[in-house]
């Protein structure tokens, strides 16, 4: 059996109690909870790092371009989950990937495993065994409900009419860079890129200068000249909650993505753009 589904099994079976903080083995988001068509930047040619998360900002910045992406999640099943839905795009059709997802995983896992290294297999082989009995992957006990009912068509590119095609396409001539299982805090590598994607990371972090000095780091060791960090999503617009950033890091700009789709208001981006010294 999977080392990774013996560890995951606590949070799959729901006796991770792990509430709002996120651990090495702990629930993946089944799509994006942010509108990421409302603020992903065209990145043709760009060295990408962004988080794992839902597995959408890999396969958006793939589709906008992305030469090289490297990902990073505190959560290995993110990762794993991530790498099933490289697959499935690479094996299935998009009416395909819809019914995977959502129907019935046990019928097209066999052609999604194609495109899989051999210990995703093994945990999805055991996940499936265990938890799948006609339904999709995303119907089972690892995934958070998903939020918005079919808004994530809107808030991926890589969904809405003629892109998942395109995206299969650009998937076929890219190769999946380093994976990196670590929290963002303890994330120390010597690479640089030209887009860096965080997701709502800080949601979840402390309002200190000790994550600022994370965000900091990133900045200094990790960012090209000319370079984007996309450090802070928001589901909201409260100037309160994002002016301390905005003092910390003052060549920030404020990108609002509408999600009046599904509530009222619209969210916040904030993003660091590093320029040449």
């Amino acid at each position: 059996m999977s080392s990774d589904f013996i560890n995951a099994m606590p949070v799959i079976t729901n006796n991770d109690g792990s509430g709002m903080i996120f651990h090495s083995y702990d629930k993946v988001y089944p799509y994006t909870t942010e509108v990421i068509s409302g603020y992903l930047p065209n990145c043709t040619g760009a060295d990408v790092l962004t988080v794992a998360g839902s597995g959408d900002h890999y396969l958006n910045a793939i589709l906008m371009g992305a030469k090289n992406i490297d990902v990073f999640d505190i959560n290995k099943l993110a990762i794993l989950y991530l790498k099933l839905k490289r697959a499935a795009v690479l094996a299935l059709t998009k009416d395909e990937y819809y019914d995977f997802l959502t129907k019935d995983a046990k019928k097209y896992f066999n052609e999604v495993s194609k495109y899989l290294d051999s210990d995703s297999i093994s945990f999805w082989n055991d996940y499936i065994k265990y938890f799948i009995n006609g339904t999709g992957i995303q119907g089972t006990p690892m995934f958070y409900p998903r939020s918005h009912g079919s808004d994530y068509l809107v808030m991926n590119n890589y969904m809405q009419k003629g892109q998942y095609d395109v995206l299969r396409d650009k998937l076929h001539s890219s190769t999946l860079g380093d994976l990196f299982h670590t929290d963002i805090e303890k994330l120390y590598i010597s690479k640089h890129y030209d887009k860096i994607f965080l997701s709502n990371i800080i949601s979840y972090k402390p309002l200190t200068l000790e994550f600022a000095d994370t965000i900091d780091r990133l900045i200094e060791n990790n960012l090209n000249d000319n370079g984007e960090l996309y450090y802070g999503y928001f589901y909201h617009s409260h100037p309160e909650h994002i002016d301390f950033y905005l003092d910390s890091f003052p060549s920030s700009q404020i990108i609002e993505c509408d999600s009046t789709m599904y509530k009222d208001g619209k969210d916040t981006v904030l993003v660091y753009k590093k320029r040449s010294h």
